[in-house]
This record gives C-alpha cells, structure tokens and sequence, in this order.
C-alpha cells in the first residue's frame, strides 16, 4: 500500500532480517520490544546486531534523510529556481527604465 501511495516506508522487520536471521536477536525478552543494549564507541554494523533500538533510531535518521533529499530539496530547488528567474526578470525590467531615451537629430548624430 505504501509503493502504491508513494509513501515513504520503514520495514523493521525486514532490516532485521537483513541483518540477523535470527530477528529476536533484535527483541527482548518478551519477544516484543526492542533489545536496549548501550553502544560502546561509534554506531557500527557490529553495534547495530547489538541493539534492536540503535537499528531503529539508525533506520529512522537514514529514511528521513531519504525523505529529505526527494521532497524537501527538490521543492527547494524548485522554488530557488524560480527565485532566480523572477530576479531576472525583475532585473531587465529594471534595466530597461533606467536607460535613457535616444534622440535622433537631423543631422543623424546620436545624442543620448
């Protein structure tokens, strides 16, 4: 339903799964929550098989990153874009006013 919405998707279960075939690794014991185990050091593949909430918060930053990167810096662009052409069209406008009208005499010099 999600690819059918086009809407951002974050399977747990699967990355688990990815990780560890054995998913209730990532569980407590009452099968249900997520195992907390303190991390020792930087964030890595080894801490992450440690730690069923360091892979969700893990997870979590990296889909929003995603989600950053298609919606939000898109529109940004967009809109950066159009800014841009509006000034450039404001520019010339702003240009054309500010010159001076040319006169033609009768002896065909140019005075401006």
């Amino acid at each position: 339903m999600a690819r059918q919405k086009k809407l951002p998707l974050l399977d747990i279960y699967a990355e688990m799964e990815n990780r560890n075939k054995n998913i209730f690794e990532f569980l407590d014991a009452d099968g249900v929550h997520l195992t907390w185990k303190p991390p020792k050091g930087r964030p890595t593949k080894r801490s992450f098989l440690r730690s069923g909430y360091l892979l969700r918060g893990y997870l979590t930053v990296r889909k929003g990153m995603e989600v950053k990167k298609k919606v939000f810096d898109i529109l940004a662009n967009e809109q950066a874009t159009k800014q841009l052409d509006d000034q450039t069209i404001f520019r010339i406008q702003a240009s054309r006013r500010r010159r001076k009208p040319v006169k033609l005499t009768s002896d065909t010099n140019v005075i401006s």
